[in-house]
């Protein structure tokens, strides 16, 4: 068996099957180069989760990510203070050191400071156009702040953290990026091998709440299984719910929820119906969250709403559809005040063309003449299309809009403008 080994930036082999395990033992080959089988695949996988990889408890697991840093480790240069690139004229500090001011171009205006650490997280800054270190007036696009980010030296915290898992740092130059992900696959591991341990004191109490029984030798980890299957069994029992089989914690999750946000919709409707509120059922929760947050319309809106619903489909004899989309069905006080101002402006519009357009219309100052009006057919075509465009607030008032209309719907009309 003849297998190739890529590392992210070259390729290497082919070696035998002994010889790739050797070097995953030793630490030389980690889980995320790739690998291919020469005459067997084409594509390359990655080393991890592959059957090169050894079966290890998590202890093991740990001891072997541990042996593989301090490799990736030894590799790095010694401490030199360099730069941070070309376009930073001070030496390169740790990530906690460094404080920085965001400028926006929406607001024309800068924030900060920020802790660069922290800042990085912040996800109302993701939309700054730049950025400069505090004691500087040296502006850099908010692009470059994550290669910032990544080539400043790790803290004294991350490198103390990384000497607690046995790693020699010595004056080693590491980079708060290269301790950020060593720190986070450690932690990981770290987790794994505790989740080996008996249960804690408050997984135990959780167990005795839940009524689920400690058998001695039970780790962590199953603790946890048994609590998540108990609790979802009891949350079944209290809300009478049968599952399928087969059924996973995740669809049981899902399928709970989906109950519980069932009931709490029931128990909203009664109470806005036991309040005289008409409502029509089943309801969106989207309509049901707006007429609980801006109220019901008043008897006033819903008669002025029913006319102009009514003199809405008897000219055009279509849904109306504000921006395309289906009218709501149940409405607040603040959604059916904007659907009886769409629906007023759909009729004047139309009301206006009746007026204007003829044998002439007049748009503004402008006279044209045509060689004929349309038809009745005609006429709730072009009425439809004025109502549509109104319903997407789409500009209607001008002689293009109108000219555009009229070639559409009535082609052999002649149109041109009056002589004075």
């Amino acid at each position: 068996m003849n297998i190739y080994l890529h590392n992210g930036q070259e390729q290497f082999g082919p070696y035998s099957e002994e010889d790739v395990r050797g070097w995953i033992e030793s630490g030389n080959v980690t889980g995320e180069f790739q690998f291919f089988i020469e005459g067997q695949s084409t594509e390359w996988s990655l080393v991890e989760d592959s059957f090169l990889m050894p079966s290890l408890s998590p202890q093991e697991h740990l001891e072997l990510l541990t042996k593989q840093i301090q490799l990736q480790l030894n590799s790095l240069p010694q401490k030199s203070g360099s730069l941070i690139g070309s376009f930073f004229s001070s030496e390169r500090k740790s990530i906690d050191q460094y404080e920085i001011m965001v400028f926006f171009d929406e607001w024309n205006k800068e924030y900060g400071p920020y802790k660069l650490d922290k800042a990085i997280h912040y996800e109302g800054l993701r939309n700054a156009s730049s950025f400069r270190f505090v004691n500087s007036q040296e502006w850099q696009h908010f692009s470059m702040i994550k290669e910032i980010w990544s080539s400043a030296l790790a803290s004294e915290k991350q490198t103390k953290k990384l000497q607690k898992f046995g790693l020699d740092i010595g004056e080693l130059e590491i980079t708060n990026g290269f301790a950020v992900e060593a720190l986070n696959k450690l932690d990981k591991a770290k987790y794994e091998v505790s989740e080996t341990k008996p249960p804690t004191q408050l997984l135990k109490k959780k167990m005795k709440e839940l009524g689920v029984e400690h058998t001695p030798g039970v780790t962590r980890a199953e603790a946890r299984r048994l609590i998540e299957s108990q609790a979802i069994s009891n949350k079944c029992k209290y809300l009478q719910i049968n599952l399928p089989e087969n059924c996973t914690n995740e669809m049981a999750h899902a399928i709970i929820e989906k109950e519980e946000e069932k009931r709490k919709i029931d128990e909203q409707v009664a109470s806005l119906q036991a309040r005289g509120i008409q409502l029509v059922l089943p309801i969106r929760r989207e309509e049901l969250d707006d007429i609980l947050e801006n109220g019901p319309p008043t008897k006033k809106q819903l008669l002025e709403y029913d006319e102009l619903l009514k003199e809405f489909e008897e000219k055009l004899g279509i849904e109306f559809k504000p921006y395309g989309k289906d009218e709501v069905v149940n409405h607040s006080k603040e959604s059916i005040e904007f659907s009886i101002n769409m629906l007023d402006e759909v009729i004047c519009n139309i009301e206006c063309w009746d007026e204007d357009l003829d044998n002439e219309y007049i748009v503004g100052e402008e006279t044209y003449d045509i060689s004929r009006s349309p038809n009745q057919d005609e006429w709730l075509l072009i009425r439809r299309e004025l109502a549509r465009l109104t319903m997407m607030e789409e500009h209607v008032g001008d002689d293009q809009v109108i000219r555009k209309i009229l070639k559409k719907f009535c082609p052999e009309i002649i149109i041109k403008k009056e002589a004075y």
